[in-house]
């Protein structure tokens, strides 16, 4: 994927001083893409980046496609939760599992914490 200055970027792993799930604006040093938070130039690893997605650097076609999809799918991708092809993200699938685990924490300790506790026991 090409990126241009500008564009946002979600780091996918660690690499150098940027760290995993960090997002940081594309700024031009040279002939290098790096990221710059603050000011300081982290990772270059273009293979480790994603693009965080808005309309500012959608093309015709992914505008399109946005502008069709229903609630609330668009926000879920707006927001970073899915990707295009409505699959939960590494990032929003930690949100969801966190959000399902609120939800359900209650049967979720006695259904499957409390066993695994007493048989250590």
């Amino acid at each position: 994927m090409e990126f241009k200055v500008g564009d946002k970027v979600r780091v996918l792993s660690y690499c150098s001083s940027a760290q995993q799930g960090e997002i940081y604006t594309l700024g031009d040093d040279g002939d290098l893409f790096t990221i710059l938070p603050d000011g300081n130039p982290g990772c270059r690893c273009k293979s480790n980046w994603e693009l965080v997605v808005n309309n500012k650097n959608m093309n015709l076609i992914e505008k399109a496609v946005l502008a069709v999809t229903p609630e609330p799918q668009k926000s879920f991708r707006k927001a970073g939760i899915t990707n295009g092809d409505g699959i939960l993200t590494d990032e929003g699938m930690k949100v969801f599992l966190s959000f399902l685990l609120s939800k359900n924490q209650d049967e979720f300790k006695t259904a499957i914490v409390d066993p695994i506790l007493a048989e250590k026991e």
